[in-house]
């Protein structure tokens, strides 16, 4: 794909519900040229909703846990104090030093957290730069470090715009009865001239840099519609009952104004731009702008993130963009490879997202490269030695002070930076949950919790983890000590909440039921009490009860997925199937990655007989969450009884089993390296397709033994596709048996239709490119994955390059399992395939009996003794120790 320019322009807590009114109204023509000339959807956001936490997802594809920004604020280096969150903290790289060592020049401008500028091929100013420090004539310095190259500090600083000096006809429009007001009592006018004069700034300094900096990728950030939608947002119309009429008529045009603003700052940056731009226009959460907006904040760290939405703003406009597109389920972990896609850069497999293809008139053939942090070189990021992990940092000093090499800090400076420390591993634990990783989530709790028993915050998302682990013992503890702890005069809503979770999982339905209507009394309108009541009624047989529960929540909230998952469980269990499908799909519409919401889809395409679209909803459910037994039993019935593929559906029914009881079922080899084994599909001889007309495929991690499996097919006899592309070496002195275009699978797969009859290597991530109708017979083998991690590390280090930390090797470890566990399950519903799985152990402590099944899935007439001879133990150095 011929390289492009791409402008990505961030809003703070946009919201289509506020845009869409405006845009029809002829206030925003901006955002309606995006509208009309790209592909536009609601971006789902990650939890905990914290914009440093969640730009930075942005910019790295990755959830918090990888990226390690983890809040607002940070211990200084020395441990002493507190202060914004930095970039130092950031573990991974971001698409700017990915652009930098690809020779791409960047400008990123207000970017948070990006302070310290960071080095970068390029410009940087960063999200210090607007901030406007004092009385206009104090003077008004540019922080260190805010701007990248130094050169231009003088210039861009004389751009920004300071409160003091905008005159009353810039901010009427935002409060037309601003000269009314006594702002020594009533702050909240400067509370907008400030989020106004920042808000130009930021624009004024990306304006001067379009004009005058040549550029690849150019990203700006705004948070000034969160700022407005904080201070402002509950004057927004209609005035709520808690409202006072006077506040509602100074203050409730400052939301429109503030959009309809960045409304003319973007077209004048898409004039700037030029039309052979590809503009991304989003937001990483939206704002409640009407009756789910609450009516006070949780008195706790980052409580205004109530007023948050789970959903924000995308669109994608320009060269090769669908116009007038609905996306569906967009993600914030997907913008970052989706730009890497549009400049033909791979993206990484260590990254959480998705290039967003169906954005795209013509779909990308997408590249993967295991991590963009193995990539050698400089990459414009700060020293290795300056970047911080501020929970690191705040232990070590606490044990130089526990040692007596320095004095305790400040006693009020202790307490912040041990609150601040709290709230980053409470938001890293909120992290863990938000992507399922309770195991993690529910160690970080438990700390907190011990450490912190009066914070109800603590031992609530330690319910929580527990409550997803089926921890009952521990849930009813936590349920107990909350009620010893609480003063007699105060309400006991949470606890009477978790107690109902524990009914639940007792299937006390009607028990739980009572306890979560009584809350609802108080709390009418909370859609969650909604849908859990919905939830236990249609448990109860009650359905048209529970239907009514559905629409209420979607009365209160169209976008709420699970209340369609609810109504798509109704229709189910009424036989409408249609009914059900279009439910499923309107909750996978909002949010994609729901394995719940296509196994639904399966079940209503099955009812439908709709049953090859059935087998890839369930195939989609099991490649989102692969230990998922019932979509494994019901990908199985189809299998059996309407694809014709019995011994692909005993496969499935045998994972099922092994995933309900927790224990091995019968006749399983499974793998030392992962949760579960991989299916083995041993289709009898007379349901495949001759050996001659199949391309045998020979597959696993990179360093699993591919060569060695190759290197015996050859002696054997087979024919095999391979060429000299790569020679023998120290790590391979047999060869590696590799064919050049097999790297680029993703792109060009023609060439595998002339290999039939043939054997050729394929590492397991480019199965995915595999031409749907080329029958195919798959050698899987697998490794120890310490093994494999072991003797990857040792090739790195024979060429030079660093080996990958503890922390990285880990997440790689973790990687390799989910890529291993995606391949098995999309072999197994892929048709005219059939799979080998061989044991790397196995194979070298009985060659023999590996070259016979080997032979034998290949239809016999092989070698089975020179097989067997290429095998050499002395060859494998990176073994795993035996236990005991």
């Amino acid at each position: 794909m011929t390289p492009r320019k791409v402008l990505l322009i961030g809003w703070d807590a946009a919201d289509w519900k506020v845009i869409r009114p405006l845009m029809n109204a002829g206030k925003m023509p901006n955002v309606q040229r995006l509208v009309e000339g790209g592909a536009t959807g609601q971006i789902a956001t990650l939890y905990p909703p914290l914009s440093p936490m969640l730009w930075t997802s942005i910019a790295t594809g990755k959830r918090p846990f990888k990226h390690g920004i983890h809040g607002f604020s940070e211990p200084t280096p020395d441990g002493q104090g507190v202060e914004p969150v930095t970039n130092l903290s950031r573990t991974t790289k971001a698409l700017w030093n990915i652009f930098h060592q690809n020779g791409l020049r960047s400008i990123v401008v207000g970017w948070w957290p990006s302070h310290p500028v960071e080095p970068i091929h390029g410009v940087m100013v960063s999200d210090h730069y607007s901030r406007a420090h004092g009385p206009l004539d104090e003077g008004w310095r540019l922080p260190a470090h805010t701007v990248h190259p130094p050169e231009l500090t003088q210039t861009l600083a004389g751009l920004r715009v300071h409160p003091e000096q905008l005159v009353p006809e810039m901010v009427e429009p935002f409060v037309p009865l601003a000269r009314e007001i006594d702002q020594e009592k009533d702050k909240r006018l400067s509370v907008c001239l400030r989020t106004i004069a920042e808000c130009m700034s930021v624009q004024a300094a990306a304006a001067w840099l379009l004009d005058h900096e040549p550029w690849d990728f150019f990203a700006v950030y705004f948070d000034s519609i969160d700022h407005f939608c904080h201070a402002f947002m509950k004057y927004h119309p209609p005035r709520q009952s808690w409202i006072a009429p006077r506040d509602f008529e100074l203050y409730h045009n400052v939301v429109a104004m503030g959009y309809q603003l960045h409304d003319r700052m973007l077209g004048s940056l898409l004039d700037k731009a030029g039309r052979d731009v590809t503009v991304v226009l989003m937001s990483d959460h939206g704002f409640h702008p009407d009756h789910l907006r609450p009516a006070a904040i949780p008195n706790v760290p980052a409580g205004p993130a109530v007023e948050h939405r789970d959903l924000g703003v995308l669109a994608l406009c320009g060269p090769g963009m669908k116009k007038c597109e609905t996306l569906d389920g967009p993600s914030v972990l997907d913008v970052t490879p989706t730009v890497l896609a549009l400049y033909g850069l791979p993206v990484g497999e260590d990254m959480d997202g998705k290039v967003l293809l169906q954005a795209f008139v013509k779909q990308p053939a997408v590249r993967y490269i295991s991590s963009w942090d193995d990539v050698p070189g400089a990459d414009g990021r700060h020293p290795p030695h300056t970047r911080l992990d501020p929970v690191a940092a705040h232990e070590a000093m606490e044990q130089l002070v526990a040692l007596g090499y320095i004095e305790a800090p400040d006693q009020n400076r202790a307490v912040a930076v041990e609150k601040t420390v709290r709230e980053l591993r409470y938001n890293l634990g909120e992290a863990y949950q938000d992507a399922g990783r309770h195991i993690e989530a529910r160690e970080v709790f438990n700390q907190l919790y011990r450490a912190a028993p009066d914070d109800q915050r603590f031992a609530v998302r330690l319910f929580v983890s527990c409550q997803a682990l089926g921890l009952r013992e521990e849930m009813r503890r936590l349920v107990d000590e909350l009620d010893a702890r609480r003063n007699p005069s105060q309400p006991a809503a949470v606890a009477d909440y978790l107690k109902s979770q524990i009914w639940i999982a007792e299937k006390r339905y009607a028990q739980a039921l009572a306890a979560l209507e009584r809350l609802m009394e108080a709390q009418a309108a909370r859609p969650d009490l909604i849908l859990q009541t919905g939830g236990l009624l249609l448990r109860l047989g009650r359905w048209r009860d529970a239907q009514q529960r559905y629409q209420r929540a979607l009365e209160l909230d169209p976008d709420n997925a699970a209340a369609y998952i609810g109504l798509c469980r109704i229709a189910l269990r009424r036989r409408k199937f249609r009914a059900a499908a279009q439910a499923a799909l309107e909750a996978l519409a909002r949010t994609y990655q729901d394995p719940v919401a296509h196994f639904l889809l399966g079940r209503a395409l099955a009812g439908m007989q709709q049953y090859d679209r059935a087998a890839e909803a369930f195939g989609a459910a099991l490649s989102l969450n692969p230990h998922f037994p019932e979509a494994h039993t019901r990908l199985a019935a189809l299998l059996e009884q309407h694809l014709g593929d019995p011994e692909s559906a005993r496969e499935h029914r045998r994972l099922a089993l092994e995933m309900r009881t927790g224990r091995p079922a019968p006749q399983v080899t499974r793998s030392v390296a992962r949760r579960s084994a991989s299916p083995q599909l041993t289709h009898s001889p007379a349901s495949r397709a001759p050996l001659a007309e199949s391309l045998v495929i020979v597959t696993g991690l990179p360093r699993s033994g591919t060569s060695m499996l190759m290197q015996m097919l050859a002696a054997g006899g087979m024919a095999v596709l391979a060429d000299e592309s790569r020679a023998a070496d120290e790590d391979n002195p047999r060869g590696y048996l590799e064919f050049e275009p097999v790297k680029k699978l993703l792109r060009d797969a023609a060439f595998l239709a002339e290999a039939r009859g043939k054997a050729i290597k394929i590492i397991a991530p480019l199965l995915v490119a595999l031409p749907p109708e080329l029958p195919c017979r798959v050698i899987l083998i697998e490794r120890d994955l310490d093994e494999v991690l072991d003797s990857q590390a040792r090739m790195l280090q024979n060429r030079n390059h660093v080996p990958a930390p503890p922390e990285r090797r880990q997440r790689l470890k973790e990687e390799y399992m989910r890529t291993l566990d995606r391949v098995a399950l999309m072999l197994s519903v892929r048709p005219a395939t059939q799979m080998l799985v061989v044991q790397h152990r196995d194979a070298l402590d009985d060659p023999r009996g590996t070259a016979q099944k080997l032979n034998q899935f290949l239809d016999g007439g092989l070698d089975t003794e020179k097989m067997a001879a290429v095998i050499d133990r002395s060859l494998y150095r990176n073994r795993a120790r035996e236990a005991g």
